[in-house]
């Protein structure tokens, strides 16, 4: 416990000069002790108080402000404070202070707790002695607050703005969520609404910093992201994602090119390029030809000779070798490609190629699904 020092005015005790260090009796006022006057006893400072300047934080470094008076004017206090573990030990005086290191107060009587320290509970400890030895001290415990961490999602793949194309494969990231204060180590939890018809889901994905799935369906996908720090800590985002409605494939890339409708070959070379056409890109929504994993790309090829009607090839692939010997040397024979999706597509297309007969032609503009080259053997 603290101690309260009787103060010398140089008389004598029980037969001896009392001095600053004899312990006195508990008294008050003026006390006569062995025939002689000696003045009040010293009392002990008030205990100190301690306020926080701010919510103490977690992970974040705290301060208090520690202040204290002395019931004896013309004392001086000399203010110190140390951090120990909870609980709070039992009125500890600085000569049994077993915590950690005791540091004095700056200017402004303000105590500063490291960051290091906030991360669990902790017991603040306040001690005031005056000039004359004499000491009180107050210790509160803390129990930080925790930090909920930050949720942010990022899209990774595909690139730019939503709307998004038809069977996309969405690439979502968590790794910009964070806990700057705490720096807790962080799991992630997702949930996928999809439209109505979609089996899109993020079960495989549902702890994962990446999450993707594939916009099987047009329309809006919510998705939401939880973030948790472990500490009862979340955070959460959110983001729409709108799909297009399905759109017509369209020719995107061809050997030899779909912009050069007139070209030269050897009916009796051996070699690829004089035998083969091939498509080898086609624009279709998110999954477009060859990495095409949702929507199907079909094709039907076609043969005439001159003038003569086209006819059907028995070929759905995207290359067509032509047959040996099906042209003579000299003859203008015509070779046709068509590509359809679905067959809802294939009527709207069909629709459209009856109205152009063997004209270039896409049913919207700058999108083609039929390629027709004029070759001369």
């Amino acid at each position: 416990m603290a101690r309260a020092l009787l103060r010398d005015r140089g008389c004598l005790v029980n037969g001896r000069r009392a001095g600053r260090s004899t312990v006195a009796l508990a008294a008050a006022g003026l006390t006569v002790l062995g025939g002689c006057f000696t003045e009040p006893i010293n009392r002990n400072p008030a205990r100190p108080s301690i306020q926080p300047v701010a919510p103490v934080v977690r992970g974040a470094p705290a301060s208090f402000d520690i202040d204290a008076s002395d019931p004896d004017d013309g004392d001086s206090l000399t203010l110190s404070w140390g951090v120990t573990g909870v609980p709070c030990p039992d009125d500890p005086t600085p000569e049994r202070w077993t915590g950690g290191d005791r540091h004095g107060l700056d200017g402004d009587h303000r105590a500063k707790v490291s960051e290091q320290e906030t991360l669990t509970p902790f017991c603040l400890c306040a001690f005031a002695v005056d000039s004359h030895g004499a000491s009180s001290t107050r210790c509160l415990p803390y129990d930080p607050q925790n930090q909920a961490p930050t949720a942010i999602i990022k899209m990774v793949k595909p690139g730019g703005d939503p709307p998004y194309a038809l069977y996309s494969e969405i690439q979502l990231s968590a790794a910009g969520s964070s806990d700057p204060v705490d720096m807790d180590h962080l799991t992630y939890d997702w949930v996928l609404s999809p439209p109505t018809g979609s089996n899109a889901s993020t079960g495989a994905c549902r702890a994962g910093v990446l999450c993707s799935f594939t916009a099987d369906v047009d329309g809006d996908y919510d998705v939401t992201l939880t973030v948790s720090d472990g500490m009862n800590g979340r955070g959460m985002a959110t983001q729409k994602l709108k799909i297009l409605p399905d759109r017509l494939p369209c020719i995107d890339a061809s050997e030899p090119s779909y912009l050069v409708q007139s070209v030269v070959r050897d009916p009796w070379s051996a070699l690829p390029q004089d035998t083969t056409f091939k498509v080898t890109q086609v624009d279709d929504d998110g999954a477009p030809y060859p990495a095409n994993a949702y929507g199907e790309t079909h094709f039907i090829w076609y043969l005439g000779h001159g003038d003569e009607g086209l006819i059907p090839q028995d070929r759905d692939f995207s290359t067509f070798p032509v047959p040996p010997k099906t042209f003579d040397h000299g003859e203008v024979g015509r070779i046709r490609v068509e590509i359809w999706d679905n067959q809802q597509n294939k009527q709207r297309i069909d629709t459209a190629f009856l109205s152009c007969h063997d004209a270039q032609c896409g049913v919207v503009p700058g999108c083609l699904q039929r390629v027709t080259w004029s070759v001369q053997y």
